[in-house]
């Protein structure tokens, strides 16, 4: 990507100016996430490329000025995580890894509404029981809904994030907001028995403003245009697996969702990753 940016027409680190005539050629929505990789933001060079980012793919040849994403506030982000009775602790624990990084963390049980955690929680999580009733969309929601803060990141409760990507991806939620952006993709490595899975970027919207719901019982998207929303290419949720649950859970889902369970990804899984 790096080089790619370096073919384009002009190129000194701080302005990016694209041609119809570069070999490879982008508009501005392009080299948003091209930009996002090297953590950097970008500002439309004129009003034309404002228009051409809110209305993407345009025709017009990119231009726009870069600026580190660490110059940019930290947003503040919810942490949503929905799981089993059985997966508590495990939800709990990869929490507190990242809680620094969060103004609190929701966690959703598959469990009547009555029921209560039998420990003390660590201050800044809160756990509330919602039956899942085989609807994964209806999870999320209900996790959308009770979040505190404009962002709100979900996870499963076999997936983790570093406390470090979770920064960078705060600073560049401030950066996408002007724009108009409500809905970030993240790549997922997938680890089975510890094997990373060929099954990858695997991109999962799980970074979305509050206000934004999801759709579908099984693989779950949110609804919303595709044009305010962006992949954070260089952030990876990290998902782990075994391969006795990778064997049935596709199967599963397509019990739930007939033809919409991705029986197929049985055997992406099973590939090991060889690189990019």
């Amino acid at each position: 990507m790096k080089a790619a940016l370096h073919q384009a027409t002009y190129f000194d680190g701080h302005e990016i100016r694209c041609s119809q005539a570069d070999e490879v050629g982008f508009d501005i929505f392009t080299l948003k996430m091209i930009a996002i990789r090297y953590g950097l933001a970008i500002v439309p060079g004129d009003a034309a490329q404002e228009r051409a980012l809110a209305c993407p793919h345009s025709d017009v040849p990119g231009h726009a000025y870069t600026t580190p994403l660490g110059e940019f506030p930290l947003a503040s982000f919810a942490l949503g995580i929905m799981c089993r009775e059985s997966e508590l602790d495990r939800a709990v624990s990869s929490a507190c890894d990242v809680l620094d990084e969060f103004a609190e963390c929701l966690i959703v049980i598959d469990q009547q509404e009555s029921w209560h955690p039998t420990f003390e929680l660590p201050r800044g999580i809160r756990v509330l029981g919602r039956p899942l009733a085989q609807s994964f969309a209806a999870q999320r929601n209900f996790i959308q809904q009770n979040s505190r803060s404009p962002w709100v990141m979900q996870l499963d409760a076999d997936e983790t994030i570093s406390s470090l990507d979770v920064r960078k991806l705060r600073q560049l939620a401030t950066s996408m907001q002007g724009h108009g952006f409500v809905s970030i993709g993240i790549p997922r490595e997938n680890y089975v028995d510890g094997i990373r899975s060929d099954l990858y970027p695997d991109t999962q919207y799980r970074l979305n403003r509050s206000h934004v719901v999801f759709d579908g019982a099984v693989h779950e998207r949110p609804l919303r245009p595709w044009q305010v929303s962006t992949i954070a290419i260089g952030c990876n949720i990290t998902h782990h697996l075994d391969s006795a649950h990778v064997a049935t859970r596709s199967y599963q889902y397509d019990k739930i969702s007939p033809g919409l369970g991705r029986v197929h990804e049985r055997e992406e899984f099973a590939e090991p990753f060889l690189g990019m």
